[in-house]
């Protein structure tokens, strides 16, 4: 997904630090430093959000098709980043902090970057048919 429409999926509509809520219910929504014992974990183990999406938070950071840019101060819709050196990576992993798995998390690295940590989501994206010009 591009990074707008990872965290449209992560907070299923809520406005909180992490897609549940603001408290401690994230022991059951997200593994993370605390309680992953290390060591990433099979999907779907933790409570979904609303959409019904597991391992929003924590778990392995998700690559974004986004290159990183700071965020603007200017409204927008929907943007997405190209041109980049890095690619932006969204949820927090098995490694990371409790106070960064929030909905809003995001870090960055080189697109040949490989771990454990570090994973990808499948999205079904429509097909768009392109009107050309000449046609």
């Amino acid at each position: 997904p591009t990074e707008a429409e990872w965290e449209y999926a992560c907070r299923a509509g809520s406005k909180t630090e992490y897609s549940f809520s603001n408290t401690l219910e994230i022991y059951k929504y997200s593994w993370f430093d605390i309680n992953s014992n290390g060591k990433v974990h099979i999907p779907e183990q933790k409570a979904p959000n609303k959409f019904g999406l597991h391992d929003m938070h924590g778990n392995v950071w998700e690559w974004c098709l986004d290159t990183y840019a700071e965020y603007t101060s200017e409204s927008q819709i929907d943007p997405f980043n190209t041109g980049g050196e890095s690619h932006i990576l969204r949820g927090g992993s098995f490694k990371t902090p409790r106070s960064l798995v929030q909905s809003s998390s995001r870090d960055k690295l080189e697109s040949a970057f490989k771990a454990p940590s570090v994973g990808f989501r499948v999205v079904l994206a429509p097909i768009i048919k392109l009107k050309h010009l000449n046609n």
